[in-house]
Formats: structure tokens, sequence, C-alpha cells
């Protein structure tokens, strides 16, 4: 039971087939919102996060780590206003399913049956502009249900665009350190091509790459470098003792 095991249990389970199978109609509508627990399955995007990175560089021409963790963090933006979406059109959906008393009330003359981009969109719109916490508040928030979920939107909103801003100041001070790392991986693409090497290897040079690159430490190198030479030992067991400490050589090693 541990990793990704009972994600992927609850992520597997057939809860529309159970749903007709043991529910009525009515109770049908309520199923909807256990069946989102399907999403979480997103989630497993962050343990991919080496494998987005290489094939936006292959793909995309991205190479920058930088501007590739822009560029994911705009997924994981992108991802989670569609959830947000999705769970407020389910919310007015399961508090009433006329629409009376909901956020939807006002817009429910102009949905049709079997239109569902119409509502989408609305609802896609109220999603974006409280995520980004613009809030023109066109779109009325009626029932505390809704009072609870815009706020908790709100709150992811501001969280998310701190993580952006640091990620933007980030990618300002990579810009000059980056090239390195750049040479490295078009050096692997063009080899690869040349060399035919599996898609399985190349990204797991690009993985190994992209860690050493993460966790360089030249600050704490060069910090080394200028102690003499007995206190720089002591000093380096302790700095990198963390790291190393997992090794099979280092495990019975102390300092």
């Amino acid at each position: 039971m541990k990793g990704w095991f009972t994600l992927d249990i609850l992520s597997c389970i057939p809860y529309g087939a159970l749903g007709e199978a043991l529910l009525s109609e009515a109770e049908m509508e309520n199923l909807v919102l256990i069946k989102l627990v399907k999403l979480l399955r997103i989630v497993k995007l962050s343990k991919d996060q080496t494998k987005i990175f290489f094939y936006m560089h292959k793909y995309m021409k991205i190479s920058n780590p930088g501007m590739q963790r822009l560029a994911f963090f705009a997924l994981i933006f992108l991802v989670g206003a569609h959830i947000t979406c999705c769970f407020w059109l389910i919310l007015a959906r399961i508090v009433n399913p006329t629409y009376q008393g909901t956020w939807a009330e006002h817009y429910a003359k102009e949905f049709k049956a079997g239109d569902n981009m119409h509502e989408y969109i609305i609802a896609a719109y109220w999603a974006l502009q409280t995520i980004t916490t613009v809030g023109y508040g066109d779109v009325d928030i009626v029932n505390n249900y809704e009072r609870i979920v815009g706020s908790v939107v709100m709150t992811a909103g501001v969280i998310l665009f701190s993580v952006a801003n640091a990620t933007i100041i980030s990618i300002a001070a990579d810009l000059d350190e980056s090239g390195e790392y750049q040479e490295k991986v078009d050096a692997l693409i063009e080899t690869s091509k040349v060399a035919k090497v599996t898609p399985s290897t190349q990204l797991r040079v690009h993985q190994s790459l992209y860690y050493h690159e993460k966790n360089k430490d030249e600050g704490i190198t060069r910090l080394i470098n200028t102690l003499p030479i007995q206190l720089r030992m002591k000093f380096a067991a302790y700095a990198f003792e963390e790291k190393y400490s997992h090794l099979k050589f280092f495990s019975d090693k102390s300092l």
C-alpha cells in the first residue's frame, strides 16, 4: 500500500457502473461528485515532472530549466482551472437540479438540453476570474456551499500566484547559469538521433542531467575550496552528510 497504489485503486473503481447497478436515478446525481476522485490521478503529474521536461525540450524546444518550470506551472494551472470549473457546475446540479437557488439560476434559461458547452464556458469564466482573484462579480454566489467553495478557490489562487512569482524570479536568476545544462541536453538529443539511442535511455540520461542541475551546490563548493584542508574536510562532511548518508558505502561511517 505504498506510493501511488492507493490512488490508482481509488481511481480505477467503476463508480458509474456501480451506481447504475445499485442506485436510483435520483441518487445517481450525487454520485457525480464521488466520481471526481478519478481526477486525483492528476497528482501523478508531479511524479513525472522530469519526463514532461524532457518532452518539452525534445518536441517544444523548451530547454531552459526555468522556462520548463514555468510551462509546467501553466499546465498545472490549466488543469486546476478545468477541475474547478467542473466542480462548480456539479455543485449547482447537486444543490438543485433545476438550478433554483444556485449561481446558475440566472443563466438557466440560456442552458439548452445537451448544450453542455455553454454551461462550461460560464463556469470556466467564473473559475478563471476567481483563481486569479480578479472577481468581476457578474456570476453571483447565492448559497453557503458556493461561498465555501469560492473562499477555498480564492485562497488557492493567492497561493498559486505566490508560487508563480517565485518561479518567475527563479527563471530570471537561472537565465545566465543554464547555458551549460542546455548544451548537455542539446548534445543528448543530437547524439540520440545519430546513434539511435532508445527513448527510455534518453529519458534516464535527461533525468540524471536534470537532477544534477537542480541539486548542484556551487555556492557550497566555492566556500569549501577557500577553507584550509583539514577544516575543508570537516565542513564538507557536515554539509553533504544528508545527501550521501543513504549510500551503502557511507551508511556505517560517522563524522
